[in-house]
């Protein structure tokens, strides 16, 4: 019932999420995630609270946040794990932020986890990609889209004056709902304008 609310994408990396579980399951505990989920909620009724909180933050919780640490970074790991959370919410065990605090431990985001590119970096990869490609980098490195944006631009949105290109972001594509106009720079005009009379 609750996952007809949620977005595609939350939907996605819900089933994602729990197949992942799944196999934690399968691996550390050689049973389903239904049984392991089955056994917790048994554990919550017939045990004293400090013998469940035990069993649901040392035993599970902590050890999939380690198992999926090993594959993602860290802003992903607490994006799986909130679905993962809302999972164990329609079995009735609640996992609440105070109490993910004390006791669970997630990766912690590395510095130097984001690079800009250079625009040697952007040349090196427009080299190699193909002209379709090529385009949608040069469009992207020169303008300040989103590539949510950019995928959803149609030819009505951009508009060539004096092999000048504006491009009109409509406020529905947009992260902030708000429309606005962007430029691109000549080099990537230059590729777009033949790409748009074709």
């Amino acid at each position: 019932g609750q996952m007809t609310q949620l977005s595609k994408s939350a939907r996605i990396q819900s089933k994602y999420v729990l197949q992942r579980f799944d196999n934690f399951c399968s691996k550390v505990y050689d049973r389903t995630e239904d049984q392991v989920v089955q056994e917790l909620k048994m554990v919550k009724k017939t045990q004293a609270d400090d013998e469940y909180k035990d069993y649901l933050f040392n035993k599970i919780a902590q050890p999939f946040i380690d198992e999926l640490s090993k594959v993602y970074d860290p802003v992903n790991v607490k994006v799986l794990f909130s679905y993962f959370k809302r999972y164990l919410v329609c079995s009735g065990i609640v996992i609440y932020r105070e109490e993910s605090k004390i006791h669970l431990r997630f990766p912690k985001k590395s510095k130097d986890e984001k690079h800009i590119l250079t625009k040697d970096e952007v040349r090196a990869i427009c080299n190699v990609a193909s002209p379709k490609r090529r385009m949608l980098y040069l469009v992207l490195a020169s303008s300040t889209m989103r590539i949510a944006e950019t995928v959803q631009l149609r030819k009505r949105d951009i508009e060539v004056k004096d092999g000048k290109v504006t491009i009109r972001i409509k406020a529905p594509y947009t992260k902030t709902k708000e429309a606005r106009h962007t430029f691109i720079t000549q080099e990537a005009s230059e590729v777009l304008i033949p790409h748009l009379e074709k």
